[in-house]
């Protein structure tokens, strides 16, 4: 229990206590001990203690952190500690969840006054949980944002909040399929491997949204802002993009296999003509002189297509069928052709450095010497790095 010139009141274990016009209620709080404490501003900007560190989590509900609130926060704790040098370092948006810094007398006053209660408001601000850091969580700063990200996972796939702000949080390889994002802030959101498969995005906002490597397969993105997002390498497999926005978005070797778009859809033309070449085919077209550089074309019928220096820089034509394709001065630099059909394809002066070829239809001895002596690289046996024909110098 706490001494000192003011009466506190207990009731039942809970522990209220009125400063001012301010009503700190609590039942539970948790404490852990952290040794390493680097000398960085706190999140009010003043330089956080030196010493000893405990860390103190609460996880809450607020719907932005504003400096004026946390300064607030940040006296009441202080008050009813009794110590000054208590700080807050973080805090994290949405569930709010307060990283404190402070003498280890102070904070754990803070943890007598609060074990074994629950903490109702502060400044009026309502306060649903309190969670604990164990030791290794709390041992470093990517410990903590760790612990955060996986907390922000399990609240965005339980609960849904209509126009809920998620910009620019870390959300790299999180497991959110099927989760309910209508109308959410992305905004310069980092979901790099995220998987969103079946994961409803109607209408987000996704501008500038980090989506490498994402799982998007069936995905929801109907009217959906993805101008100027990173979609390279995602998979969009039948995922919905009608009336999205898609202006500048990389699409870098993304796969659109079924993916539906209608008039509204806003797509590059680049991208357009990737999505007609793997929905509807590309047999019998004109594709000379146009950019389709890290394309995914896999699969992908080019029979009889014309595509006289073409950019196909670093594409994927695995299983494509090229026969009787025109492709004189086109660039197949670090493109992929295994198991392309390249029967009575015209290659000459092809640019076909460092180009993966194998198991290729259409594909005479004489031929596939030259290609090696203009740099391409034929795998005869798929994961047998000995049998792999290089380059002769």
């Amino acid at each position: 229990m706490v001494t000192g010139d003011r009466d506190i009141n207990m009731d039942q274990g809970n522990y209220n206590e009125r400063v001012e016009r301010n009503v700190i209620h609590a039942q539970q709080v948790n404490v852990i001990e952290n040794n390493y404490v680097p000398e960085k501003p706190d999140i009010t900007g003043e330089k956080s203690s030196i010493g000893k560190r405990l860390v103190f989590a609460i996880a809450g509900s607020i719907d932005e952190v504003d400096q004026s609130k946390l300064k607030v926060i940040a006296a009441l704790l202080q008050d009813i500690s009794g110590d000054t040098s208590i700080k807050i370092i973080d805090a994290e948006e949405g569930s709010i969840k307060l990283i404190l810094d402070g003498s280890p007398e102070g904070l754990k006053r803070l943890k007598e006054l609060f074990e074994s209660g629950e903490l109702t408001e502060i400044d009026g601000v309502p306060v649903e949980y309190v969670h604990f850091l164990d030791t290794e969580i709390a041992n470093n700063d990517a410990n903590i944002e760790a612990e955060r990200k996986s907390r922000l996972v399990k609240e965005i796939r339980t609960k849904y909040i209509p126009h809920r702000n998620l910009r620019g949080a870390n959300l790299r390889g999180a497991d959110l399929s099927s989760a309910n994002l209508i109308n959410a802030d992305l905004r310069s959101a980092h979901l790099s491997s995220a998987h969103l498969s079946f994961a409803n995005l109607s209408s987000a906002n996704l501008i500038l949204a980090n989506l490498n490597n994402a799982y998007l397969i069936r995905a929801y993105l109907i009217g959906a802002n993805l101008s100027n997002a990173d979609l390279s390498d995602a998979e969009l497999s039948s995922a919905d993009l009608s009336n999205a926005d898609l202006s500048d978005a990389d699409l870098s070797n993304a796969k659109l296999k079924n993916t539906k778009i209608n008039e509204k859809t806003k797509l590059d033309d680049k991208w357009l003509k990737v999505w007609e070449i793997v929905n509807r085919g590309g047999q019998d077209q004109d594709l000379s002189n146009i950019d389709l550089s890290s394309c995914y074309l896999r699969n992908a019928d080019l029979s009889g297509a014309r595509l006289v220096k073409t950019n196909l820089n670093s594409s994927q034509l695995n299983n494509a069928n090229l026969s009787g394709a025109n492709l004189i001065g086109a660039n197949l630099n670090n493109a992929q052709l295994l198991k392309a059909n390249l029967t009575d394809a015209d290659l000459s002066g092809a640019h076909v450095e460092n180009t993966r070829f194998g198991y290729n239809a259409g594909i005479s001895g004489a031929l596939k010497r030259d290609l090696i002596a203009r740099g391409a690289i034929f795998e005869d046996s798929p994961g047998d790095r000995a049998e792999v024909l290089t380059p002769v110098s």
